[in-house]
């Protein structure tokens, strides 16, 4: 069997986590061989996870007080170009399903409401979507809820996170398979999920 990208997306608190962990299992109980894998990346010893610790401990690790949105977000598609070269591409050439959590999506989201203006963003952008090349998801699952799981975010910026998510969904709907999930119930979710994807991919 060839191998597939399976992607989920939302925003940070919405249980996307979860359900990618669930659904890898749930694959693997099908005899199908699946690789989990997280952008940034927060493995040891990668760029992914050096991006993701200056990310979120800038200040008191690296002593930076404060790193440019536009920067941020170029750094963050610089571990997605080498996780795609070093993980993503080699196991769907020989044959594994990637369950990926986080897409070229989260980018564009968290940098367009972290003020980034629209053209440098879709610039940056346009680099990993050249660099992904002929590998497209076989689906994607955009994960919603009212509100989140885990408040990561103030009200106004999970708002703003979800409704972001939204149009990008609707805006990209006609090239690729995109599914929403209304993640009130774990196993209801499940459930969709697996539905979607006999339809779709299995």
């Amino acid at each position: 069997m060839a191998g597939r990208l399976i992607v989920f997306e939302g925003p940070d608190g919405v249980g996307k986590s979860r359900l990618a962990s669930e659904i890898a299992t749930r694959l693997q109980g099908r005899g199908i061989a699946v690789t989990q894998v997280s952008f940034p990346g927060n493995d040891d010893n990668t760029l992914g996870r050096l991006i993701y610790d200056l990310h979120h401990h800038h200040s008191e690790r690296f002593q930076i007080p404060a790193v440019n949105p536009l920067s941020m977000q170029m750094l963050h598609v610089a571990a997605h170009i080498d996780q795609i070269d070093a993980v993503v591409r080699p196991a769907i050439n020989r044959g594994t399903w990637v369950v990926l959590n986080r897409f070229w999506w989260s980018t564009w989201v968290y940098g367009k409401a972290g003020g980034i203006d629209e053209p440098y963003l879709d610039l940056v952008i346009d680099i990993e979507k050249r660099y992904w090349g002929d590998l497209v998801p076989a689906a994607i699952f955009l994960v919603k809820r009212r509100s989140p799981i885990r408040h990561e975010h103030a009200k106004e910026k999970f708002e703003l996170l979800s409704d972001l998510y939204s149009n990008l969904a609707q805006r990209e709907r006609s090239s690729l398979s995109i599914y929403e999930i209304e993640n009130v119930e774990v196993p209801a979710s499940l459930q969709s999920i697996e539905m979607a994807l006999r339809v779709s991919v299995l």
